[in-house]
């Protein structure tokens, strides 16, 4: 085993950059793979991991754009959805208006003649309360009359009756 390769090796390679690290340090070739993986790394590291962020933060942005741009389908397809809708329900609207136009002039017609019987009915109540209150003043004048003959039959008799027992007096 090559004394490079000892953990302690590979914590001191990685901590130093790649350019000091040479592979005539080692007279094995094992330290070659090291140095390869190590410059793979650092590659990474410097090169590539910039670019992660530059295309993590495009994609987020990617990302953010495709949503807006998929509320705006959804608010969209919602709003055709709601216009469709209330034109579906005007249509609607219309189409039941037309059925019941026949039932609402049958409906107006009955109201007139309810309202015709009405004023009948307010007629015949009318002429019926006049002719009670014709009938009630007759037959008040009536027994105002009886009355009023009774009286004077009782005092034409009453005088009767006082002639003939003033004339027994005498």
């Amino acid at each position: 085993m090559c004394a490079c390769t000892s953990t302690s090796h590979i914590a001191h390679v990685c901590m130093q950059p790649f350019f000091y690290f040479l592979p005539s340090f080692c007279p094995c070739h094992s330290c070659m793979c090291l140095f390869v993986l190590y410059f793979l790394f650092s590659f990474f590291i410097f090169l590539f991991f910039p670019l992660c962020f530059t295309s993590v933060f495009f994609c987020v942005c990617c990302l953010l754009l495709t949503h807006r741009d998929r509320i705006a389908a959804a608010y969209q397809t919602l709003y055709e959805s709601s216009v469709a809708f209330g034109t579906r329900k005007s249509l609607q609207a219309e189409q039941g208006k037309a059925g019941l136009e026949p039932k609402i002039g049958g409906l107006e017609t009955e109201k007139r003649d309810l309202e015709r019987q009405v004023q009948e009915l307010k007629l015949k109540c009318e002429n019926i309360e006049k002719r009670y209150s014709e009938q009630r003043a007759y037959e008040e004048k009536k027994r105002s009359e009886e009355v009023a003959y009774l009286k004077r039959m009782g005092e034409q008799l009453k005088r009767q009756l006082d002639m003939v027992t003033g004339s027994s007096k005498k």
